[in-house]
């Protein structure tokens, strides 16, 4: 199998095993439980898109080390070295996380403030 073809099955089977996990979730009212549903702000708000983010992360784990170390590694010997491969991956991925709770929050604020027309504009300015 080539390089190229190792990737795409890699992409393939990470968006398959996103989609079953979150069909799962979904089925199994675990956003209900998590996720704010007072229209007070408090701290358990950032905590439980945080907890999110957190828990994706670690999912995604596997299948970033094996898209970034080991195929390129497997392919290129001595392409990233293990640690260079998880400072940039933890950089990455805390980069990640932050720009996700920012575009959380603000759409939590605008569902509470202006309700589902709120959340609409909001992701269209996310989105510009």
């Amino acid at each position: 199998m080539t390089y190229a073809r190792s990737r795409l099955l890699l992409g393939v089977s990470g968006v398959g095993i996103l989609v079953l996990l979150s069909g799962a979730l979904l089925y199994l009212g675990y956003p209900r439980d998590i996720l704010p549903t007072s229209e007070v702000w408090s701290w358990k708000d950032v905590i439980a898109f945080a907890l999110i983010f957190l828990i994706a992360g670690i999912v995604m784990l596997p299948l970033d080390c094996l898209g970034g170390y080991v195929l390129p590694n497997h392919w290129r010997p001595d392409t990233i070295s293990l640690r260079d491969f998880f400072k940039s991956w933890f950089r990455g991925v805390i980069t990640q996380a932050v720009f996700f709770l920012a575009v959380s929050l603000v759409l939590l604020a605008a569902g509470r403030l202006y309700g589902l027309l709120g959340v609409i504009g909001a992701i269209g300015l996310v989105c510009l």
